[in-house]
């Protein structure tokens, strides 16, 4: 009877832990402070420790830490930039947002100036990676492919 009880208890702790939302979230260090966070499935952003800067400064009173909003799909970096791509989120079924893979961005962080340049079209990210002086190298690599990076 004793085991019964206890298979029962711990078959149902067990539910519980799967169930428990926030297990799949982790963060990926990148360098000079930036990160991967992923806060849910469609939750997943670049973040910096220094405040985003527009135009030389910070604006207004509001200090920005999310350097790329969600959802960061695939990312690329060296020291000096990292460039992502992002899904675009809709709302669907009363405000549920869910991501629409055909329908994408691009963004440019500088990681020295901490600056974000985007979104960005293909065309457009052609451009900006010129004016970096960013060659073919830039190979975007999918979040899920960075596992072994997770925290």
């Amino acid at each position: 009877m004793k085991n019964k009880i206890l298979l029962v208890i711990t078959s149902i702790m067990l539910l519980i832990l799967v169930g428990c939302a926030g297990l799949a979230d982790y963060t990926i260090p990148l360098p000079n402070g930036y990160r991967i966070d992923r806060l849910s499935a469609h939750q997943i952003g670049i973040y910096g420790e220094e405040p985003v800067v527009e135009q030389g400064e910070v604006q207004g009173n509001v200090i920005n830490y999310n350097y790329v909003p969600p959802k960061v799909a695939d990312i690329w970096w060296n020291d000096n930039y990292i460039i992502a791509k992002q899904v675009t989120l809709q709302s669907i079924n009363g405000g549920v947002a869910e991501p629409n893979e055909e329908q994408f961005a691009f963004w440019i962080v500088d990681m020295h100036a901490h600056t974000v340049y985007g979104p960005l079209n293909e065309e457009a990210l052609i451009q900006q990676k010129k004016l970096f002086n960013l060659s073919e190298e830039v190979k975007l690599i999918p979040i899920e492919d960075l596992s072994d990076l997770r925290q």
